[in-house]
């Protein structure tokens, strides 16, 4: 009887050990984060799914396997916690581990990993309990709001600056404005004829407002995408002699050469908009070297291209900046504040209408040494 007994309870037994681990493996099978059991070799007793796919393999591939066979590019940030935890008995919860793993080598993961010490009745500790939760997409997703809202802070401040230098850019030529018609109506009040130098300077302070409304409204359709283009044959000789004859004065204090070659270099785009590029060239080039030297303009052609450029000797853009060179509202940090007006939107402008004509536009510069753009255009064939 007693041996019948013995039986029934050691079969008992073995039933309740082998509901006890159908029940594990049906949790960790199941489970939808990371679950492993390490001995003290550091080899997985127990393993599941979730946890065995970061090594690209199944739970049964991994059993009996030690923890730097299976994953050898994080093991050593993964084995001195564990032999930390089995020798402490002390808990390790919520570490954050970042690396690259077998299922996928060339892509940066991110886990948030707990490791527990097992004990036995006896208090004696035979391995730990690993739990592995993927937190990646958390990751990436904390990573893109901080970058939207840098991006978001970058154009409050960008806007900012910008409203302050328009708002000066804009009042500066009201005061002289206002000035010279002043006179102008005193003069007319008095019988005399407002003198012409009076009428002069007025013009001019109506003519640099209008352009920088018209760079304000060109870089709102830019940014519309409304920005249209009339194309037409336009010979780059005849529309360089008709720039220079507008901008010739404006440069009265530098030596302003020009060469070209004799045959004629035919391009199809919008004469107004390309005679607005060279514009803003020279005029950068006699604003930015306000100390005078040479300014010179050079047509060729170069292969099924033409290619523009325009050099000045003045004061150069650093190099930190000169990425930022083409974008909304930049302007360069060494440029003085006195003489240097405008919105920043110029070469923003002339970038844009430049690659809708297929074409491209570089700079070369050094501080102190001044500053070559070349301009780029296919040829009309």
């Amino acid at each position: 009887m007693e041996r019948e007994r013995l039986l029934v309870a050691e079969q008992n037994a073995r039933e309740r050990a082998e509901e006890s681990f159908a029940l594990l493996d049906t949790f960790l099978n199941h489970a939808p984060v990371g679950l492993a059991f390490i001995n003290r070799e550091l080899r997985y007793l127990r393993i599941n799914d979730a946890l065995a796919s970061l090594h690209g393999r199944k739970r049964d591939q991994e059993l009996g396997r030690t923890v730097r066979e299976m994953n050898p590019n994080m093991a050593s940030t993964f084995e001195p916690l564990m032999l930390q935890v089995m020798k402490t008995g002390i808990p390790l919860s919520d570490m954050e581990m970042s690396g690259h793993v077998p299922a996928t080598p060339d892509e940066l993961r991110h886990w948030r990993v707990s490791y527990y010490p097992v004990r036995t009745p006896s208090g004696g500790i035979v391995g730990l309990g690993a739990v592995v939760v993927e937190v990646t997409a958390e990751h990436r997703a904390r990573q893109e709001r901080e970058r939207l809202l840098k991006e978001a802070q970058e154009a409050i401040r960008v806007r900012d600056d910008f409203l302050s230098i328009a708002a000066h850019e804009l009042k500066t030529p009201l005061t002289p404005l206002k000035l010279h018609l002043q006179m102008m109506k005193q003069q007319s009040a008095a019988g005399h004829t407002p003198k012409p130098h009076h009428v002069d300077k007025a013009l001019a302070q109506v003519t640099r407002l209008s352009v920088l409304i018209h760079d304000l409204l060109d870089a709102t359709r830019i940014e519309a995408g409304r920005l249209e283009l009339r194309r037409e044959p336009v010979e780059l000789q005849a529309l360089a002699n008709e720039v220079l004859a507008e901008t010739r004065p404006l440069g009265h204090q530098h030596t302003l050469e020009y060469e070209a070659p004799p045959e004629p270099l035919m391009v199809k785009g919008d004469r107004g908009r390309l005679a607005q590029v060279l514009t803003n060239l020279l005029e950068n080039a006699f604003k930015y070297s306000p100390n005078g030297g040479v300014v010179r303009l050079t047509l060729e052609r170069d292969g099924a291209q033409a290619r523009i450029s325009v050099k000045d000797a003045g004061i150069g853009i650093p190099e930190d900046q000169r990425e930022h060179l083409f974008q909304r509202f930049f302007r360069a940090r060494n440029a003085p504040i006195s003489g240097f007006g405008g919105l920043g939107l110029g070469l923003y402008i002339c970038r844009d209408i430049i690659e809708r004509h297929g074409g491209h536009i570089s700079v070369d510069t050094e501080v102190g040494q001044g500053s070559t753009f070349r301009v780029t255009l296919p040829l009309e064939t």
